[in-house]
């Protein structure tokens, strides 16, 4: 377990990180700039990390470690249940929204998108809810496809808007959209 002051390194470190993203490329930022900017020592950087390549990476898995503590599901979790892990997930999207665009929006990680629309939690729980009694297989991995791209996108977007809708209503809509692709009614 990290103590406070780890903590609060790592967290300088990774907010001038995510700060000198907005202006540069992650192969041309230095260590040692990136020290100057969140007034580290380099010693202390090298304690943690072996590069900015290194750090950007933990940030990344604490990204992907968040969406899977939200998303770890059984099929038959209750809706609620897996309406407020959805909540909790956009709201940490939305409080680290400066790092997330720049993982959407930049070419900082060009498996980036790869890796978020084939993460084994989001998988697996789509795979377990996309009905195999209504959807070949083929059909089953088109359904999956066009449910994770699709919210890919719409979470883009809703990142990089200026008036964001609330999580609540964010989550509620996109529920809906997976909902009606998943369960349409009867004809």
């Amino acid at each position: 377990m990290e103590n406070q002051r780890v903590r609060l390194t790592k967290s300088l470190l990774k907010n001038a990180l995510t700060d000198m993203l907005k202006e540069k490329e992650l192969v041309k930022i230095s260590v040692r700039e990136l020290c100057d900017i969140a007034e580290i020592n380099r010693t202390t950087f090298y304690k943690y990390y072996g590069s900015q390549f290194d750090l950007f990476t933990e940030m990344e898995e604490d990204l992907f470690l968040e969406i899977e503590k939200n998303l770890v599901v059984s099929a038959d979790t209750d809706k609620s249940i897996m309406r407020q892990r959805f909540i909790n997930l956009l709201t940490y999207f939305q409080n680290n929204r400066e790092f997330c665009q720049i993982l959407v929006n930049t070419n900082t990680d060009n498996n980036f998108p790869k890796k978020l629309l084939n993460f084994h939690p989001i998988k697996d729980y789509l795979s377990s809810q996309i009905a195999s009694d209504r959807y070949s297989a083929a059909q089953a991995d088109y359904v999956y496809d066009f449910i994770v791209h699709g919210g890919y996108q719409i979470a883009r977007e809703w990142m990089n808007k200026d008036e964001q809708e609330q999580p609540e209503e964010l989550a509620d809509f996109i529920m809906q959209l997976v909902n009606t692709i998943l369960y349409p009614l009867q004809d």
